[in-house]
């Protein structure tokens, strides 16, 4: 959320009021256009007219469903055309610090005979800049990578980030002091004995493979036994999905398991230097917050407290296993 961030008044340019006169047009048009839609659907599946007769508990509903509709953008559209008429906006200058997206995943189930159930993944994107953060969207989100120097252009009432735009990016490894000959040859892969540490995380990552394939096989095993103690083992034929999933989650534990003892066997791990691109956390449907920093075209996860440490530019050292897909440690290295 946003706190009280110093910023900068400028006038609103002639993009800047297309962008808000599209969205006021938007607010308009929506609400005539879903209310013709529940008219003639809803007059439709009743046969007659909807308000054609005494008003029924039905139509109190849809008068009551358009009317949070109305509230809604009528709010929304007042926002805007007081932006508008106002014709300024902020200007917030500073380091980009941070990058987060929430992911929500809704599913719904259809009616009917044929009914189908859909699924719906909806991605809220921030940017935290002077200690504060906004909401902006995907192609905004994408123009910066942490440590850049940012503008952001916001009006003040309804909120909307009109633009983003990258005023000095972060070094480059030709540019960063950090990347000298020191570490230049620390760029080729160098193959090194596990530590505790890589045991600890090796053992950690099997726990959480054996937890994710138990919660994934609970359900379905529950109805294969109930099925199969009832004497309806037949039922099975209609429902091979389910011993489709416990079965595909066995062979899945079994191969990591090998995999797991091989690096054991061979007590080796893989540990490269590269520089940090780019960070950024995500969480899905308000679980727990996963970190991600940007290294050579990929993304690695990274515990909290060393996500923390690092910016843009900075030069790490990972520690990772190829053959389980794991990286055990991520360590900052000196400046």
């Amino acid at each position: 959320m946003e706190t009280n961030v110093l910023f900068q008044e400028a006038p609103l340019s002639q993009q800047d009021k297309r962008t808000l006169r599209f969205g006021i047009i938007g607010f308009v048009v929506v609400p005539i256009l879903f209310g013709a839609f529940i008219f003639f659907g809803f007059s439709w599946v009743q046969g007659k007219p909807l308000f054609s007769q005494e008003i029924a508990m039905p139509e109190y509903m849809v008068i009551a469903f358009m009317s949070m509709i109305i509230l809604f953008c009528t709010v929304m559209l007042w926002k805007k055309v007081i932006d508008f008429r106002a014709g300024i906006k902020h200007v917030y200058t500073g380091v980009l610090q941070d990058k987060r997206k929430s992911i929500t995943r809704s599913q719904s189930s259809g009616s009917g005979r044929n009914g189908r159930s859909s699924s719906k993944t909806t991605i809220t994107y921030y940017l935290k800049l002077n200690n504060a953060e906004f909401q902006v969207s995907a192609a905004q989100y994408s123009k910066g990578q942490v440590g850049d120097v940012i503008q952001l252009e916001q009006v003040p009432t309804s909120k909307v980030i009109l633009n983003v735009t990258v005023i000095e990016p972060t070094k480059t490894n030709e540019e960063d002091s950090r990347f000298s000959t020191k570490y230049t040859a620390a760029f080729i892969p160098k193959i090194v004995s596990l530590n505790a540490t890589d045991q600890q995380a090796l053992r950690k990552a099997w726990h959480t493979k054996i937890r994710k394939a138990v919660l994934i096989s609970i359900v379905p095993l529950f109805i294969i036994i109930s099925l199969i103690s009832s004497g309806l083992s037949g039922l099975l034929l209609f429902l091979f999905p389910l011993p489709i999933i416990v079965g595909w989650q066995l062979f899945s534990l079994i191969k990591w398991y090998s995999k797991y003892r091989r690096v054991l066997s061979s007590n080796n791990k893989t540990v490269t230097r590269s520089q940090v691109i780019d960070k950024f956390s995500s969480s899905s449907n308000g679980s727990r917050t996963t970190h991600y920093i940007q290294i050579n075209e990929k993304s690695i996860t990274v515990p909290v407290d060393v996500y923390q440490q690092l910016n843009g530019g900075d030069s790490v050292e990972v520690h990772q296993i190829p053959l389980l897909n794991l990286v055990t440690q991520t360590v900052l290295l000196p400046k």
